[in-house]
């Protein structure tokens, strides 16, 4: 794990911080996709690719303050790198300086996890869903004090079962729609797709007491924007030069 921070020593602040994380959400970073659903390149990126993470950050800073950590995982390090990269410089630009955006790549089925406030889990293949164990989803939820998050249009119905059809999570639908998954060239993913339910939100409760977090030292190391990953910054100060209508 590594670690964007964007702290400042400068003011003081006695809000409480929160701290929130997003499982699976390197987006395919900004490498190359298979064109299994037609998408040949990435180099023309939309600006939305992030816009879950980003709108996600909106809504904490203006819910529970101006600190607080972010976690982003993903189980590949530099779809998840690429990720951080580019909310810690949606934060800046938000002047959210007080924030840490912190990178958390690996299975998040197998890796160590933070102790967190909220948790969520966007769009996650439908055959994860469906063929994964519930105790994978259980385990995010046991290590947030709001339990797991699952945005999905496949309904709770489907993947919320054992073997005689009986529940197996604790689920309820929080939010009745959710906005579409965007894809990183811009292809929206809606209900034509996916006909099994609504693009909801539905929260997996938490069902074991919360771990108590980690002391000292957070998981993984800290590092300075451009250390280990240059050739991420260079994309990203690039688009932000052609966004600013600056040339190269």
């Amino acid at each position: 794990m590594a670690l964007v921070s964007l702290a400042t020593s400068t003011g003081a602040d006695n809000t409480a911080p929160w701290s929130h994380a997003e499982y699976g959400a390197g987006n395919y970073g900004g490498t190359s996709l298979i064109a299994d659903s037609g998408i040949r390149n990435l180099r023309k990126r939309h600006p939305d690719q992030f816009r879950a993470l980003f709108d996600q950050l909106d809504a904490l800073v203006a819910a529970k303050g101006p600190r607080g950590v972010f976690f982003v995982n993903d189980v590949i390090a530099e779809h998840a790198l690429y990720a951080v990269v580019k909310l810690a410089a949606y934060a800046q630009a938000r002047q959210y300086t007080q924030v840490e955006i912190r990178s958390l790549p690996g299975d998040f089925t197998q890796i160590a996890l933070p102790t967190v406030n909220t948790a969520h889990l966007r769009n996650p293949e439908p055959n994860f869903l469906i063929n994964s164990p519930a105790e994978a989803l259980q385990r995010l939820a046991n290590s947030s004090e709001g339990g797991l998050d699952v945005t999905s249009y496949v309904a709770p119905r489907v993947w919320n079962r054992n073997k005689n059809s009986e529940a197996i999570l604790d689920v309820t639908r929080t939010q009745e729609s959710a906005p579409p998954y965007i894809y990183p060239d811009g292809t929206v993913i809606g209900p034509k797709q996916y006909v099994d339910g609504p693009h909801a939100v539905y929260n997996v409760r938490r069902k074991e007491k919360l771990p108590e977090p980690r002391a000292g030292t957070p998981l993984g190391r800290a590092f300075k924007p451009g250390e280990g990953c240059d050739w991420i910054l260079r994309g990203v100060l690039s688009e932000a030069r052609l966004g600013a209508g600056l040339k190269e």
